[in-house]
């Protein structure tokens, strides 16, 4: 069966380079909306709930929350999700997906072809995430009246995010396992790989 060519641009991609350019690249992404996220505090100084670190909300939730937030909090959540938060998940998807494609082709080499489409699970996680951002941005865009639908779409598309974030973590550790009990074998094979 032929592998798909999606698949074979991030298989030829499966290096050491790649990787941990991807890693600090996401480091980076981390970092900076670390500095962007503080930058959105309430009117009277506290913290604020980021929506999209929270496991589904209610649209009374984000009313109460984005009442919080003020004027100034409310034109940073909105400059972070339409700029930061665009640019973070291709990076994102960038290392999850070489992730589950070193893994794939190292401990299971045998099972490529028929486990290879597993490697496409961080681009629906990438997918999700963008319809949260995108419905997020247009109910902050109409507020203090944002509607009802929108919110409840993005919170099942926040929902979805980090189940399939789950997910995606469940395969990554399922194939650290794999790699370490193939054991020499497995190893040989990358390091022969990554002498190429």
């Amino acid at each position: 069966m032929k592998k798909a060519l999606l698949y074979r641009w991030f298989a030829r991609r499966a290096n050491k380079k790649w990787f941990f350019g991807s890693l600090l690249g996401l480091v980076g992404w981390n970092a900076i909306l670390g500095f962007a996220s503080g930058k959105m505090v309430g009117e009277n100084g506290d913290k604020v709930k980021i929506l999209d670190l929270e496991n589904g909300y209610t649209p009374a939730q984000v009313y109460e929350w984005w009442a919080a937030y003020g004027e100034n909090g409310r034109w940073w959540y909105s400059f972070v999700n339409c700029c930061v938060d665009i640019l973070y998940p291709i990076n994102y998807t960038l290392f999850f997906t070489l992730v589950l494609v070193i893994l794939l082709e190292y401990a299971v080499p045998k099972l490529v072809n028929s486990l290879y489409q597993l490697c496409f699970l961080p681009f629906i996680i990438f997918a999700a995430d963008m319809v949260e951002n995108g419905l997020v941005f247009v109910a902050l865009r109409n507020y203090p009246n944002p509607s009802d639908k929108l919110l409840e779409i993005a919170s099942v598309a926040t929902q979805t995010k980090w189940l399939l974030l789950v997910f995606w973590l469940t395969l990554a550790i399922i194939g650290l396992v794999t790699y370490f009990a193939n054991g020499k074998e497995a190893r040989n094979h990358l390091n022969n790989y990554n002498n190429v």
